[in-house]
């Protein structure tokens, strides 16, 4: 990988893997470190084992979920100390990351997965909660930021307030 980096999100698309944003510590001194979270992009394709340059995230971010759905990625939350609400998504043909609605849980160390369009972000730590069961959902479908806080162990979703089904 041409940028060093941990805490860094992957994800696959159309046979290649895209490695997006993450940090890097530097040692001032014994005892002092640096962290200096990135906004790169780096796209690796297996067949040719060759790596380029996408466009850089607008946001700077590592501990953070990323998903794919319809040759889109999304960046979501992310940050070890200071928690994001941010969503960005990126867009493969075009190499340009508009920024959407923010999820309503400000939260990094989380975990996401697509399933039909929508995407469901799972845990991660708060700054205000502490570690997050709660489960949100983001509907890639709509941009408007709009939340509804279904009590109890129900999901949150934004994007768009959804009837039930």
């Amino acid at each position: 990988m041409p940028t060093p980096r941990d805490s860094l999100a992957a994800v696959a698309v159309d046979g290649k893997i895209y490695a997006v944003g993450g940090k890097v510590m530097r040692i001032l001194r014994p005892g002092a470190v640096a962290i200096e979270q990135l906004p790169t992009v780096e796209v690796y394709d297996p067949e040719t084992g060759t790596w380029t340059r996408a466009t850089d995230m607008p946001t700077k971010r590592d501990s953070f979920a990323i998903s794919a759905v319809n040759k889109k990625l999304y960046a979501i939350g992310g940050g070890f100390h200071e928690h994001l609400s941010v969503v960005e998504e990126y867009t493969l043909a075009a190499d340009t990351w508009v920024r959407l609605a923010d999820m309503p849980t400000a939260r990094g160390e989380l975990s996401a997965s697509a399933v039909d369009g929508r995407i469901y972000v799972v845990g991660g730590d708060s700054e205000d909660r502490g570690i997050v069961s709660r489960v949100e959902v983001f509907d890639t479908g709509f941009r408007q930021p709009q939340s509804v806080n279904s009590a109890g162990k129900l999901t949150t979703m934004w994007g768009e307030i959804k009837a039930a089904r």
